[in-house]
């Protein structure tokens, strides 16, 4: 089984997230996909880890394509390949323990991530780039990819076991967790609430961040 695994802060979760993992589902480039909120980073304010973690559950915990990871929490673990690496050990114990052939592992990010492993600002990008499965989607207005010189383009992730897909679908959407979180605090439109049902595309994430009263004040 190969299992795809969308990370992020998912601060809240929303359709776009969605439809990545969908498109992933649907071109067969994976058999499941594994949602694994991030840890709490330095660099960034988060929501609760719990919270994050409960609104990726009511967004997909019914679909059985997907899992719901806790790892990263867990762990308090951000860095990519020491999660790779966590996922193998703890895989080779499993397939061994049932007795099946161990399931692989790839990692779905936008280009916009693979150009900052490509200027090695991610832990230990040049193993990253040669031992960690990459599917890379192309995000929009992504102004590097426009500007960059051709060795780039014929790069890392167009080679195999990497796969780069291009656009996802409704790629000209601007929507972010970081958007939502911003119109919500703002109050910026009298009809904000029918917005961020439109964006996040789930009732029960959005009844949740309602009634847990999330983003109405700095977090």
């Amino acid at each position: 089984m190969v299992i795809a695994i969308l990370g992020g802060s998912f601060d809240p979760p929303h359709k776009m997230h969605d439809a990545i993992a969908q498109h992933v589902i649907d071109r067969r480039l994976a058999d499941k996909i594994m949602v694994m909120p991030c840890a709490e980073r330095m660099n960034k304010k988060l929501s609760q880890d719990v919270k994050r973690l409960e609104m990726c559950k009511l967004m997909w915990g019914s679909d059985k394509n997907f899992i719901i990871s806790d790892l990263s929490i867990k762990c308090q673990e951000s860095r990519t390949l020491k999660l790779f690496e966590f996922i193998l050990i703890n895989e080779k114990i499993q397939s061994i323990f049932h007795n099946r052939e161990p399931n692989q592992y790839k990692f779905i990010i936008g280009d916009d991530c693979a150009k900052e492993i490509y200027q090695n600002k991610w832990y230990e990008s040049n193993r990253l780039m040669e031992e960690v499965p990459f599917i890379v989607f192309k995000r929009h207005n992504n102004e590097f990819l426009v500007t960059c010189h051709d060795s780039f383009i014929s790069h890392w992730y167009y080679k195999y076991p990497h796969k780069y897909e291009g656009y996802y679908p409704n790629h000209r959407s601007n929507i972010s967790s970081t958007l939502i979180r911003q119109r919500i605090l703002s109050n910026e439109y009298k009809n904000w609430e029918t917005w961020v049902d439109k964006t996040i595309g789930n009732d029960l994430v959005v009844n949740y961040i309602k009634e847990h009263s999330l983003y109405r004040k700095p977090i």
